[in-house]
């Protein structure tokens, strides 16, 4: 109730008083002020009880602009974001396949190494653009994909690891590429002289590879890594 007479007298002495105005203006012939006081004030009203709403659509108006350039720029990010996520996945799985594919082929070529005898390393050369070692053997034919270790004649410390990719049967030879060069400096110092010298490595021979010493965790994949890093694999 008290909210109500409050109210009422508000709005009875306001109108009372625009009346008044309305009274006294028309006795002294000033209607027109009348009016643009009438009017200033109802454009005063509308500023005070809207200016902040106001205020803040012109500032959202002002703005919008730089809002669909920064919309913009957050969408560019997104979609290059999903992109090197999906070439990560790529990536990964890639790495993965390698893995698995290096796997096989280490348990294939201890079982086909089994089968011969390591033939003699006798000279250095190039198959279809890959770095090789050429190899002679005598009796037992090593097989294409069999591997071997390339070992010091004196300590038997591994050099590095070959597999067969070529078998000459006139010449009785077997071509080997590395497949995982575990003494970077060797191989690298026979790859830099094979075009001018390719007599055989000195103190090293070839070795059944064996699974035991050839790691079929993390090095499935860096054995190829460092093998087309040193530019002795095709």
């Amino acid at each position: 109730m008290t909210n109500y007479l409050k109210r009422f007298w508000t709005v009875a002495v306001s109108l009372a008083g625009i009346v008044g105005l309305y009274l006294g203006a028309a006795q002294v012939k000033l209607l027109l002020a009348f009016w643009l006081v009438i009017g200033l004030s109802a454009v005063i009203a509308l500023f005070w009880t809207g200016g902040k709403t106001l205020l803040e659509v012109l500032t959202r108006v002002r703005n919008y602009p730089r809002l669909l350039e920064r919309a913009a720029q957050l969408q560019t990010e997104v979609e290059a974001l999903t992109g090197a996520i999906e070439a990560t996945k790529e990536e990964s799985r890639t790495a993965a396949e390698a893995a698995i594919a290096e796997g096989r082929a280490q348990m294939l070529g201890a079982i086909l190494s089994s089968t011969s005898e390591p033939p003699a390393i006798s000279i250095l050369g190039n198959h279809k653009g890959t770095f090789v070692l050429i190899a002679k053997y005598e009796h037992s034919r090593p097989e294409p994909q069999a591997r071997f270790h390339v070992i010091s004649s004196e300590t038997g410390e591994v050099k590095g690891s070959v597999e067969v990719v070529h078998v000459d049967d006139s010449r009785r030879s077997v071509y080997l590429r590395c497949v995982d060069p575990q003494s970077p400096e060797f191989w690298q110092h026979l790859r830099s002289r094979v075009d001018y010298d390719a007599s055989p490595p000195i103190g090293v021979e070839l070795a059944r590879y064996e699974l035991s010493d050839a790691s079929t965790s993390d090095r499935s994949f860096n054995s190829l890594v460092r093998a087309s890093s040193l530019g002795v694999q095709g």
